[in-house]
């Protein structure tokens, strides 16, 4: 699959699980959102702030995130796999 920016992803058959870990049967639906820049993470809504252990407010730097969602038969599944790869 390959994002609206450059985000590849590489996802083997038969690497999606359902809520008891089993193995998910037919077509499945992934979505991925890609962040890459200042302005799409802004429009992502995630707090870039935290804490240090001293209680200091930091605000986290990040060269980009990424969210990937999917479906099968609109129930929520999991991707399942020590070979799942993000190449961005």
């Amino acid at each position: 699959m390959q994002g609206e920016k450059s985000t590849e992803l590489v996802i083997d058959k038969n690497y999606f699980v359902d809520e008891n870990n089993e193995l998910v049967e037919g077509e499945v639906t992934v979505k991925l959102v890609e962040a890459l820049d200042s302005v799409d993470i802004a429009g992502t809504q995630v707090t870039m702030e935290y804490y240090t252990t001293d209680g200091t407010r930091t605000i986290f730097q990040s060269a980009g995130m990424y969210k990937v969602t999917a479906e099968n038969n609109d129930i929520q599944i999991t991707i399942f796999s020590e070979t799942f790869h993000l190449y961005i």
